[in-house]
């Protein structure tokens, strides 16, 4: 077998004069190269065709190395093709430039000197294959005169001389020269690949060169590398390797970007590494240079790379992530025992049968690491490169940036990275793992000269000092990308004569995109064929621009109707320009996308118009499912119309067609079972309600039902299988499963007790094949709905009995099968679920006790999964929240946020963002207002991301936001929350059916009230206060608010309005928030209101009542007792209410009665002696020795002539107060008043002797002739008594 003479390239020297040709060369490079470059790439392998008709400089040739430089280049070439018209080339033993070539090249070639008479090409044709014929592959081709006649007869008729020239032979000379080689040639025919004496055209003459060259590739040349038939990894690898080869032998300017890289690689220290750079700035071949190198350097490395985009399955993250860690334990199998055994079986990857793709990518990333391990075990510096970031598929909002590359790599490991300038976020991730950031400069002059010579040698072509000059001096070749665009274009243009206008028309572009937009230019006119009416590059590239996924070969084919013989040649001419993605074709350069939209998209007639021709055609491969026996979505291995339809319809703002594409049973289930959050986002554009969307689904599910019904008819199995509606009940779950994500809980709901209905009729009819299965599906379907009761505390009840019911159809499960992981993980679920039911019911104490029992069965399953566990988690920390425990459910929130992390592998779900919302909560309750609010704003970025920003789980943040911004004061800012969690709930249709819509709008009344803005408030105040009676729900409320709005009632005078708020919270578990001084509020309205309100009141709702609840609250006991008792005259009723309020709030004591004496005053300053006597007699009860009560009760009874009751009181007060003048004038004024004649003297002979000031003096005279005069009253009474 023939061996290529350079490894990695296929080298095919085309030998012919140079006038009079160029129509065999341009069709062979329009229409035949791109076909045999595709060949060759698939071997990994690179096409290079050598045409010295203007590879040769006229520097080359004024110094005489013409010769020289075509037999060095068929020295260089695996096959020779030659093919000659009516002309024989330069020749001429006179001529003195030729002969110079002559004498340079005969030191190489000294066999030259006896055909110094021949001409060029026939030289070539010497070297190539007549000198020694066979030794390189050879076909020879000869034009038919006629053809050449015919040519050069139009030419004359139309003065054309050049034309005429070209197609006329030299002279008589030249001619018999000519006929001489063609007998050499034909003698020695059997050792060549074939000799043809006279072709017709050059049409003809390049498909028979086309055939010969492909025949002797696939038959000879590369058969040795095809003998065995290449495993799957092996496919894989050439697509890679074909990557690198091409990328390899052009590289320039990058010395110092490859020592930077191999410092990391040297060092013990050494950083992983991240390339930066513009599109087309070199990423790609600095790294495949740095390969290539590192394999020829050293056995110590173990280099696997890869190219993301440019091979099948390259950009999706489980397929690369199989493919890396194949190659690396390849490498390590051929280490251990030499062998070469792949794992192309996908059963042989572990985790390839779990459903979960974060799952799968988690138990990847454990095999990359272990075998990563295992190489540096044994003395080898695992690399890793992978080369476009930015190609890498999205294919969820809810994935970590880089979640599958492993964070820490194993010490020894390396790894090199390459991405676009543009690729944000990806290199703020890898710059916080510490990465060292390289980035691609632009290229140097002197750089753009070499990539310049080392393209052209690669094609064996050359430019003249002058070209090259313009080349290198214009501005945009900075860019490599831009460099290599405008050589390949200089690289396919037959046109020696027009060179110089084509440089200038390429180097002047002002962009990549406008140099595109000359690609297509010139592909048109290349491959825009007279047998195919329309413009084909604009349809297949306008096309492919506006798909999603991009589009196959025959989807390309079948939409616009192309024979197999237009498309091939545009194809393999466009190849380099595209890549493949699951045998989609997809554009390689986003620049090449924009230049589409700009040459052929701007006219937006034109752009619909190829749109509705794809939306056709996708329509119409959707309708052929219909007829299929498909009950789910997912079971379709690919679903194109379910990927390009939406796109498509969105668009083209063709909305009710949207709907229709989204309703579809097949687009729905094939979207909800592989993207569901994006599918959730899709339905956000319909403005569609929740019930809609359920019943749009509904509504595809029964005609569905219909389809297989009919089907099943006509096979004859109808009676004997699984009803329709039971074979397609998945579907329904995969509907409430996407309800769910969007937040439509009572739609879900519907949908699930629809499922629920079809599944029990068909067991009760017998209708279903294997029904001890169904039966378990229908348990779990009604677990599903019992977590959906649960979630409210409306059917909180009826979900916890429906949970129960389970419980106790799995704990007999228990005793007749023994205790299963099964079993036991479904009644974990259960007991979880019954504790989220309690939880909506405010039943803390079960929810903790329910939730450990859940906890408990599923780690006795031995199966616990961190996503039950996590639940588990979060519901104890929330009942901890409730409970104000906030330190230690922030423990329980961190455990279920790495649980949940840990389970999901990457993604983020809104349960994350659940979580965040929680521990925010707690920060905020701990006072931590700025960590509060930072925690926040990351569940809000997640949230949105995941599921879009009309949800309400979004809703419910912003909702919390606001709350936090009223703690803060920052009331505008609180009420703006309050409004944007407000306009979600509206725009997804949950507005007065949910109760957090309420919430939302108490937490913006909270926001106002705050702010003192009442009056606004009040606009919207009374109806919700209204619908949280009516619902039931007035616990829930937030009753601070509530009884500020019932205050401002009170101070704006709307006593009716403060009577209803203030009803309502006493009929509610605020009626004893702030010590029930809600009571005392609601007394107030009444009392500004007619007497009916008062009357209609039933005792719970009374002041009297109020006090009783909250006997030590004063405002209340002196409502009661100022407004109420007092007026009543009821002093038995104050004696005991205060006693009562004295036990309660002692240690105040004594003052209790001190303090309500006061209440006997009213406004105008009178008092009810007898309440007042009332109270500080019940004092003296309890405290017999506090002169206070004494004296005020002694002054009591004075008040109403009573001094002789008053007495004992005043003369306690005054035995233990001696030094007290005006006490002790006091006590004997009233022992004078008393009757108590002696005891008055005494006390004032007291304050005579022991005081002197006259203000004393002079009362104690005056009081003691007032005791004289009453003493001869009683005296002269008692005498006319005993008369």
């Amino acid at each position: 077998m023939p061996k290529l003479r350079n490894p990695r390239v296929v080298k095919i020297f085309f030998s012919s004069p140079f006038g009079g040709m160029e129509e065999e060369r341009e069709e062979l490079t329009r229409r035949y190269f791109p076909s045999i470059h595709h060949l060759c790439n698939s071997y990994g392998l690179q096409f290079a065709a050598v045409d010295m008709r203007w590879g040769i400089t006229s520097e080359s040739s004024d110094n005489a190395q013409v010769i020289s430089i075509c037999l060095r280049e068929i020295d260089r070439s695996d096959m020779f093709i030659g093919f000659f018209g009516q002309r024989y080339g330069w020749h001429g033993a006179d001529d003195t430039g030729l002969q110079k070539n002559f004498d340079n090249a005969l030191t190489l070639y000294p066999w030259l000197e006896q055909f110094r008479d021949k001409s060029v090409t026939e030289l070539e044709f010497l070297h190539g294959f007549l000198n020694e014929p066979g030794h390189l592959p050879a076909a020879i081709f000869f034009r038919d005169n006629h053809y050449d006649d015919m040519i050069r007869e139009e030419g004359a008729q139309k003065g054309d001389k050049k034309q005429v020239f070209k197609y006329s032979a030299e002279s008589e000379l030249s001619t018999k020269l000519m006929d001489d080689l063609k007998q050499r040639v034909w003698q020695h025919r059997e050792e060549s690949l074939g000799v043809h004496m006279d072709y017709k055209t050059p049409t003809e003459a390049a498909k028979i060169m086309y055939d010969t060259i492909m025949s002797y590739l696939k038959d000879s040349l590369l058969a040795d590398l095809d003998t065995e038939k290449r495993t799957a990894r092996e496919e894989l690898l050439g697509q890679h390797d074909a990557f690198l080869s091409s990328r390899c032998n052009i590289f320039v300017h990058g010395e110092i970007y490859m020592q930077q890289l191999n410092k990391q690689l040297l060092s013990e220290q050494g950083q992983n590494v991240l390339v930066i750079g513009k599109a087309g700035s070199g990423k790609s071949a600095l790294l495949c240079n740095w390969i290539s190198a590192l394999q020829q350097d050293n056995n110590n490395y173990t280099i696997v790379y890869h190219f993301i985009g440019f091979a099948d399955g390259s950009a999706d993250v489980n397929s690369m992530l199989s493919r890396l860690t194949e190659e690396f334990e390849y490498i390590l199998s051929k280490m251990m025992d030499g062998s070469t055994h792949t794992r192309d079986d996908p059963e042989s990857i572990p985790g390839s049968d779990v459903d979960n793709d974060a799952e799968k990518t988690r138990q990847l990333v454990q095999r990359l690491l272990s075998v990563l391990d295992k190489l540096i075990s044994l003395g080898k510096t695992p690399i890793l490169v992978l080369d476009g970031l930015d190609k890498i598929i999205k294919t969820s909002n809810i994935k970590k940036v880089l979640f599958w590359l492993p964070t820490h790599f194993p010490a020894s490991a390396r790894v090199v990275l390459s991405t676009l300038e543009s690729d944000i976020q990806n290199i703020d991730e890898l710059r916080n793992r510490n990465y060292l950031m390289v980035h691609i400069d632009p290229l140097p002059n002197e750089f753009k000269h070499d990539m310049c010579v080392k393209i052209l040698k690669e094609t064996g072509k050359e430019l003249s000092p002058p070209q090259l000059e313009r080349i290198v001096a214009a501005d945009m070749t900075k860019n490599p990308l831009f460099l290599k665009i405008t050589l390949s274009e200089l690289v396919a243009f037959g046109y020696f004569r027009l060179l110089d206008k084509k440089i200038d028309s390429l180097i002047t572009s002002e962009s990549i995109e406008a140099l595109f937009q000359q690609v297509l230019t010139r592909l048109e006119e290349d491959y825009n064929v007279a047998d195919y009416q329309d413009n084909l590059v604009e349809q297949v590239m306008s096309s492919i621009q506006l798909s999603s996924q991009g589009l196959s070969e025959t989807e390309i084919m079948d939409i616009f109707s192309i024979p197999d013989h237009v498309w091939s040649p545009l194809y393999f001419a466009i190849e380099k320009l595209v890549i493949s993605q699951s045998g989609r074709i997809q554009f390689g350069y986003k620049e090449l996308g924009e230049a589409v939209c700009m040459k052929y998209l701007k006219n937006q007639d034109n752009k619909k118009s190829y749109m509705r021709k794809l939306v056709e055609y996708f329509t119409a491969d959707l309708k052929k499912l219909d007829q299929s026996n498909c009950v789910h979505g997912q079971h379709l291995t690919v679903c194109r119309p379910a990927y390009e339809l939406p796109h498509l319809l969105l668009q083209l703002g063709d909305m009710e067609q949207f709907k229709e594409c989204l309703s579809n049973f097949f687009v729905f289930s094939h979207l909800a079972s592989n993207i569901p959050y994006q599918l959730v986002q899709l339905w956000r554009h319909t403005d569609l309600l929740g019930e809609d969307i359920a019943d749009r689904l509904l509504a595809s599910f029964d005609k569905r039902i219909s389809e297989i019904y009919l089907l099943l008819e006509s096979c004859g199995i109808l009676q004997n299988s699984t009803s329709p509606g039971v074979r397609l009940v998945q579907f329904l779950l995969t509907v409430a499963e996407v309800l769910s994500i969007a937040g439509h809980t009572e739609a879900k709901k519907k949908v699930f007790q629809r499922a629920i209905s079809i599944v029990e009729d068909g067991l009760q009819g017998g209708r279903v094949v294997n029904p001890e299965e169904w039966k378990e599906t229908l348990y779990k379907m009604k677990y599903k709905l019992a977590c959906i009761y649960c979630e409210s505390y409306h059917t909180a009840e009826l979900g916890i009995q429906l949970h129960k019911d389970l419980v106790k159809h799995h704990e007999s499960l228990l005793e007749e099968n023994g205790r299963t992981p099964k079993l036991l993980t479904e009644l974990g679920h259960a007991f979880h679920g019954i504790g989220v039911g309690y939880y909506n019911l405010g039943q803390y104490n079960e929810v903790e006790k329910y939730t450990k029992k859940s906890i408990v069965y599923h780690e006795e399953s031995g199966n616990a999964s961190l996503d039950d566990i996590g639940a588990s988690w979060a519901a104890l920390a929330m009942c901890l929240i409730k409970e104000n425990e906030y330190e230690k459910s922030l423990e329980y929130i961190e455990k279920a946020i790495e649980a949940f992390k840990t389970h999901f592998f990457g993604e983020y779900p809104t349960v994350i963002g659940e979580m965040l919302t929680n521990k925010a909560i707690c920060l905020r309750h701990l006072g931590r207002l700025e960590e509060a609010e930072s925690v926040y704003q990351s569940s809000l970025e997640l949230k949105i991301k995941a599921v879009g920003r009309e949800h309400v789980t979004v809703a419910m943040t912003y909702s919390n936001l606001c709350a936090l911004e009223g703690i803060r004061g920052n009331y505008d800012a609180s009420a703006e929350h309050a409004k944007q969690a407000l306009k979600i709930y509206e725009a997804v249709g949950e507005t007065w059916d949910n109760p957090k819509y309420i919430g939302a709008l108490e937490n913006r009344l909270c926001a106002l009230v705050s702010a003192n803005n009442f009056e606004e408030a009040d606009k919207d105040f009374m109806t919700i206060l209204n619908w949280r009676l009516k619902d039931g729900s007035i616990d829930h409320c937030l009753g601070s608010v509530y009884q500020d709005m019932g205050r401002y009632y009170l101070r704006a005078g709307m006593y009716e309005k403060a009577y209803q708020v203030f009803h309502a919270l006493i009929g509610s578990k605020f009626r004893q928030d702030g010590d029930c001084v809600t009571y005392l509020l609601l007394d107030i309205a009444c009392g500004n209101l007619p007497p009916k309100f008062r009357d209609q009141l039933t005792e719970e709702y009374t002041l009297t009542y109020g006090v009783e609840l909250a006997p030590g609250n004063v405002s209340l006991l002196k409502q009661l007792v100022i407004y109420h008792l007092i007026p009543s005259n009821n002093t038995e009723e104050i004696s005991r209410i205060i006693s009562k309020h004295h036990d309660t709030i002692n240690p105040t004591g004594v003052e209790v009665y001190l303090h309500t004496c006061d209440w006997c005053v009213n406004s105008e300053g009178q008092i009810n002696e007898e309440c007042q006597q009332a109270i500080l007699t019940e004092g003296l009860l309890k405290y017999p020795d506090n002169l206070d009560l004494h004296m005020n009760l002694a002054k009591s009874y004075c008040r109403i002539g009573q001094q002789g009751l008053a007495l004992p009181h005043a003369l306690k007060v005054a035995e233990q107060q001696l030094e007290n003048p005006k006490l002790l004038l006091f006590t004997a004024h009233t022992a004078a008043l008393a009757g108590q004649c002696d005891v008055c003297t005494k006390w004032c002979s007291h304050l005579l002797e022991h005081f002197t000031d006259e203000d004393i003096t002079t009362p104690v005279h005056n009081i003691l002739k007032k005791n004289e005069e009453i003493r001869e009253y009683l005296k002269q009474n008692v005498d006319q008594s005993a008369d």
